[in-house]
């Protein structure tokens, strides 16, 4: 549930408040949607400290995963938001394509 908020934070340019709760489902939980939510919100915050680790998670997981890829990882309704994921994750440091 706290990832779906954390999303949806996101989604409406919220990027502190989806970056705190996606602190708080990372604690429980490796998962790639977290480090991508994580990601791309640290991408837009610019907090960028412990953006290193977040990223050898993801890349542990999917070793070939792509900022144009997270639109196979969530379920998107509007090209918007891709954009505002890609755009986070890329910032992030995660290859675009």
């Amino acid at each position: 549930m706290i990832l779906i908020q954390a999303q949806t934070n996101l989604n409406m340019g919220e990027f502190a408040e989806a970056e705190r709760l996606g602190w708080q489902v990372k604690r429980l939980t490796n998962l790639l949607p977290v480090n991508c939510l994580l990601l791309a919100s640290m991408g837009h915050t610019g907090n960028m400290e412990k953006r290193e680790s977040i990223l050898s998670d993801l890349l542990s997981v999917d070793p070939d995963f792509t900022a144009r890829k997270v639109a196979d990882v969530f379920p998107f309704g509007h090209q918007e938001d891709i954009d505002i994921w890609v755009e986070g994750l890329r910032m992030a440091g995660v290859p675009e394509s």
